[in-house]
């Protein structure tokens, strides 16, 4: 899969052009080319609720309301199947860039908390 997106972004070239006027040619040498976003498109659909997901170019955030102790499983039953999915599809996380944010009040934290987890 790598070696198809190194092929798929070598040579490629763009411009932009606004209002009939074009700029100059210039090399893609970076950024995440269409096909990859419609091969990543199906993540969402793997998924169990009550997890949410959210993508952007190559950024995947997974995310759900922790307001009870059982639910509290939830963020690591969503990673489970995401990491099943990207084994099925060739595509690796990147774990080192990889975050888990708690957002909570004082009194949630007793309660529940809602968190965070996201997968570069």
């Amino acid at each position: 899969m790598y070696n198809w997106f190194i092929d798929y972004l070598h040579g490629h070239k763009q411009r932009v052009v606004v209002d009939g006027v074009a700029s100059e040619w210039s090399e893609v040498t970076s950024g995440v080319p269409m096909p990859f976003l419609r091969f990543i498109n199906d993540l969402p659909d793997v998924i169990p609720p009550p997890t949410s997901t959210g993508l952007y170019a190559d950024d995947t955030k997974l995310y759900n309301a922790i307001k009870s102790n059982q639910d509290c499983g939830q963020p690591q039953k969503a990673l489970s199947y995401a990491d099943n999915w990207s084994k099925q599809s060739n595509i690796d996380f990147n774990v080192s860039t990889s975050k888990v944010l708690t957002i909570s009040s004082q009194k949630a934290r007793s309660n529940g908390s809602t968190v965070l987890v996201q997968q570069n």
